[in-house]
């Protein structure tokens, strides 16, 4: 299920930018959202049909638009049960428009999103250099006995 369509708000972040978020990924913004793929580590092979594929079982997503050029420059998203987990994935600013606070814009909306905001637990995985960013937002490491599992398909 995805939630809500259009433009939610537009931020500057105390420097003289135009953004928007949407929470709607439309069909011409597909292609946008591959070539961002492109640029991360962990996704560089992925396919429009295996996008569009993501995009339709996703819980929430949040893009981040540059108003001027109409170019999707950045996206999240979520897997929820809207209760107890919520699994942010995907995180990811361009790179010609990191250290601008859109990365702040970013999270901001997805985690006040009101289908998360109330979610117990939002769990993610990342590289150590991000940690400090996600900590900002109160996310920890520090979770007892729990690790990190994953099986290879």
């Amino acid at each position: 299920m995805r939630i809500g369509l259009g433009l939610e708000n537009s931020y500057n972040g105390g420097f003289h930018l135009n953004y928007s978020t949407i929470s709607f990924i439309e069909e011409n913004y597909i292609p946008e959202l591959k070539h961002l793929f492109s640029l991360q580590w962990w996704s560089t092979d992925r396919e429009l049909d295996d996008i569009k594929q993501m995009l339709d079982h996703t819980d929430v997503l949040i893009g981040v638009l540059d108003v001027d050029s109409e170019k999707l420059i950045g996206f999240g998203r979520v897997l929820t049960d809207y209760v107890y987990k919520a699994l942010l994935l995907d995180v990811m600013i361009h790179p010609d428009y990191q250290q601008k606070g859109l990365g702040r814009l970013l999270l901001d909306n997805i985690l006040h999103h009101p289908s998360i905001k109330n979610v117990a637990h939002v769990e993610l995985y990342c590289r150590q250099e991000m940690k400090p960013l996600y900590e900002k937002w109160g996310f920890t490491e520090q979770l007892g006995d729990l690790c990190f599992m994953r099986r290879p398909c």
